[in-house]
């Protein structure tokens, strides 16, 4: 093949890449999904539920905790006991070993250049710094019964414990604690996540449902937000709706944010263990604009002059 037609393959292809980042931005935001039962994840329109590409990412071991980041996916994997990192718009392995030497490492979050990670069988929480995986502090909390996840809000860091009762509440620069007992009376709290001044958690037993709280106070708002539930695990919002992963009954609900009520309770179905959840726009990373770049540039010089 020569070099002409080789620059072409090149910039069709990069031309593709491009076409279907933006056709994906210009529909609506992507909702990522975890199955622990298929050891993948997929990848679905957030509006209408509507397939993308239900094996974006394969060959997982348990995902557990998830997490977007610009043009990267976070993923940990329980079994492994590590966090790899993912290009966000293609689904391919930009580091299985990001970070390492976790046991069963679980909830992620993201505040500045740090990621912080959840890990239940220690009872702990690392920081990490986001662009490396190198660890900032590896024991930034430590002394938990069971972190299973993590939400951070300006410079507060959020912690469920699946082993304890409660919320409790962290400066995500020092680690100190602010308060042990941020929300009470839960059982077996496992998902969190903020929108506004509403914390959301998932409240596995006896209730099985989502609860909502002040996120500045703690103040019980409904503590059965949303019901009918039967093993709630992660959840998300976006442009006012909530997303539920039901772990139990292999679906993902989708919720009114500021009353509860059901819009699709049977949102995605089919699914196999789902637990992670993630909803966003993933950025296209600077590699594929530079390469669609360099394949206009390379046409460009080769075009024939016209006569």
């Amino acid at each position: 093949m020569n070099r002409p037609a080789k620059t072409l393959r090149l910039f069709l292809a990069m031309t593709a890449a491009l076409l279907a980042f933006f056709t994906v931005r210009g529909e609506a935001q992507v909702l990522f999904v975890g199955e622990w039962g298929t050891d993948r994840v997929g990848t679905y329109n957030a509006a209408t539920g509507a397939p993308i590409n239900p094996g974006f990412i394969t060959g997982l071991d348990a995902p557990q905790g998830m997490l977007l980041s610009g043009s990267s996916l976070y993923l940990s994997d329980f079994n492994r006991g590590t966090v790899a990192k993912y290009d966000a718009l293609t689904g391919a392995v930009v580091d299985l070993n990001f970070i390492t030497g976790l046991s069963a490492p679980s909830g992620l979050a993201v505040a500045g250049g740090s990621l912080y990670v959840a890990v239940p069988s220690s009872g702990r929480v690392g920081r990490y710094d986001l662009g490396t995986g190198a660890a900032i502090s590896a024991n930034f909390i430590t002394g938990l019964s069971g972190p299973i996840d993590v939400v951070i809000q300006g410079n507060n860091l959020f912690v469920t414990s699946y082993g304890g009762t409660t919320v409790r509440k962290y400066d995500a620069t020092t680690g100190a604690i602010l308060n042990a007992n941020f929300v009470t009376g839960l059982r077996q709290p496992h998902g969190i996540t903020i929108s506004g001044n509403d914390l959301f958690v998932t409240n596995e037993d006896p209730t099985r449902s989502v609860g909502r709280y002040n996120a500045t106070t703690g103040a019980l708002i409904n503590g059965t937000f949303v019901t009918g539930l039967f093993s709630a695990r992660d959840l998300v919002v976006a442009d006012n709706f909530l997303y539920v992963s039901d772990f139990g009954r292999g679906w993902v609900g989708k919720y009114n944010a500021s009353t509860g009520e059901a819009v699709t309770p049977t949102f995605l179905i089919g699914l196999n263990g789902p637990l992670p959840l993630v909803i966003g726009v993933p950025e296209p990373s600077i590699a594929v604009l530079l390469l669609g770049s360099v394949g206009l540039a390379a046409l460009h010089r080769r075009r024939p002059a016209r006569v």
